[in-house]
């Protein structure tokens, strides 16, 4: 219970760094004659371009992942894990696809059609909503343990220990080829699926489980810190559209792997935390509908809230809301339909 605790206190904050993140990308553009050019500047390099909130928050995201999922395949099978992810997954993934298009309009139905699948950057189609491309990193993950699962390799912490490395090994010499001829080759699945290697293997130390070589300690993160320079450094010197910096997404990895670490050893958990652990999921779906479209367009209609402060309020405050009713009308209930269904047919 104490584990559970923690680990969805770690979501929760998680999620609240992505939005806030969002949050003030925003309100910088949109009241920036409101700020004192100190204040914005010294705001901006904390939040946005020093430590980056939502890459710290993505980081998180997929130790959490990796510290969890390949252990939901314990005293189960294949089938079962595919039905219980699906119905995790897919339910609030396709309503904020339908929030976004009710509001949006109708993209292209090819494009629509390809979001639907959560696989549509693999088939070069635009994320409808730019959080979905963490999903498909998560989704290739999901695969590689189901495949790892049936091999019978992911109890062998030997293997997956190398399997980090290649894998570390892989996006650095992406990286190279992407600084190198200047193409925006995707460093982030190889890297993405590296940190959640990351979190499987802590999970296996930190259990103590027999099957753990002492000899590997925590040698990874070593592995880690000493790959994610260079791959940071030839993969993020050339902004791509994302201000990309390579301090910025080596500073900002580094201290997702920290705040693992606190939260794991120290157990820090608390209600409030707790609930937004809960919610974490639908927050992070959401919160760009409700935050980034839904609130400029409140603020639009009442311009007596037009100031930074309300906006901050209320982007917050009705991502919340609507986070929360999609966990416990959608998220919780879909869940329950997916354990009735594994139930019945085992």
């Amino acid at each position: 219970m104490k584990r559970v605790q923690w680990l969805d206190s770690l979501r929760g904050i998680a999620a609240v760094l992505v939005m806030i993140m969002h949050i003030w990308e925003i309100i910088v553009l949109k009241y920036a004659d409101q700020y004192n050019p100190f204040f914005k500047e010294i705001t901006n390099f904390l939040v946005i371009d020093f430590f980056n909130f939502g890459k710290i928050g993505v980081a998180v995201f997929f130790l959490v992942s990796g510290y969890v999922i390949p252990y939901s395949l314990k005293g189960k099978d294949l089938k079962h894990f595919a039905v219980s992810r699906l119905f995790r997954l897919y339910p609030a993934y396709w309503l904020s696809i339908i929030i976004f298009i009710s509001i949006m309009g109708l993209p292209p139905i090819i494009q629509l059609i390809f979001n639907f699948t959560m696989f549509q950057k693999f088939f070069g189609f635009e994320d409808l909503i730019g959080v979905f491309w963490t999903l498909q990193i998560e989704l290739v993950f999901y695969f590689i343990c189901a495949l790892l699962f049936y091999f019978k390799k992911l109890d062998d912490s030997n293997f997956l220990f190398k399997a980090t490395v290649l894998l570390l090994f892989a996006t650095l010499i992406l990286s190279f080829f992407r600084f190198y001829y200047e193409i925006k080759l995707p460093v982030a699945l190889p890297l993405g699926l590296s940190i959640m290697f990351i979190g499987l293997l802590i999970r296996d130390i930190h259990d103590g489980v027999e099957r753990v070589k002492k000899k590997l300690d925590y040698k990874i993160i070593i592995y880690f810190a000493i790959f994610l320079l260079p791959i940071c450094i030839l993969a993020y010197n050339k902004d791509y559209g994302f201000h990309e910096t390579w301090y910025k997404y080596f500073l900002s990895y580094m201290l997702a792997v920290i705040i693992f670490f606190l939260f794991l050893f120290k157990g820090w958990t608390n209600r409030f935390t707790q609930f937004f652990g809960k919610i974490s999921y639908s927050l992070y779906l959401l919160h760009p509908i409700t935050a980034l479209i839904i609130t400029p367009m409140i603020i639009n209609k009442y311009p007596i809230l037009s100031s930074p402060l309300w906006f901050t309020i209320i982007g917050i405050v009705l991502s919340v809301i609507i986070a929360t009713l999609c966990y416990y009308f959608v998220e919780e209930r879909f869940v329950k339909i997916g354990k009735r269904l594994i139930n019945k047919y085992r």
